[in-house]
This record gives C-alpha cells, sequence and structure tokens, in this order.
C-alpha cells in the first residue's frame, strides 16, 4: 500500500516504488493480485496497511484477488499468522469494491 510498509515488510532492492509495481500491474491487465498479511509488530495488517492496500489493489482493477497468511515457518518474531476471520475482513473490504477475493 505504501512505500514505508514495503520496504519494512518485504525489503525490496533499493529504488522499488509501489508505485512502479502498481504502474506494472495496471499496464498487464487481466492480472489475479496475490498478497500475504502478517500481525505482529513487524507485519502488514494495521487499519492503515490495509487501507493503504485495498486502495492500491483497488485502482489496478485485478479479476481476482487472493489473500492469504502465513503457513510455515517465518524468519522473525515480530510476525505472526492471522485468524481466518481477518483475512475475511481484509477481503470483505475488497468484495465491497465489486473485486472477486479468495482467502486461504
Amino acid at each position: 500500500g505504501d512505500d514505508a510498509t514495503l520496504r519494512r515488510f518485504n525489503g525490496p532492492l533499493v529504488g522499488v516504488t509501489v508505485e512502479e509495481a502498481v504502474h506494472g500491474l495496471r499496464r498487464i491487465g487481466d492480472v489475479t493480485v496475490q498478497a500475504l498479511f502478517a500481525g505482529g509488530s513487524g507485519g502488514n495488517c494495521s487499519p492503515d496497511d490495509v487501507a493503504a492496500w485495498s486502495d492500491r489493489v483497488v485502482s489496478i482493477e485485478p479479476v481476482a484477488v487472493q489473500i492469504y497468511t502465513l503457513a510455515r515457518g517465518y524468519p522473525s518474531r515480530d510476525i505472526h499468522p492471522l485468524a481466518p476471520a481477518e483475512l475475511r475482513g481484509i477481503a470483505a473490504r475488497l468484495a465491497a469494491q465489486g473485486i472477486a477475493t479468495t482467502t486461504f
């Protein structure tokens, strides 16, 4: 959703921005977006994170969105899996915008 969360949560190469990624996905068309959400102090599911992310997804106009959480070991004590209800809450935000969303 925003560059600060991208850097903190994903650790991309220097110079990669959310806007560049969104622009590229828009150009592809007929794209399915997949996103991993994690809770905890190092996670990416605060209300502000989800709002910024969902706004970007809406602007991409994907054919579908797949949302999931951590399912096996992860390298930080600062993140943890989300409960299914939390994932459904994120999906509901997109569904309200008419975007088909599946949670795993």
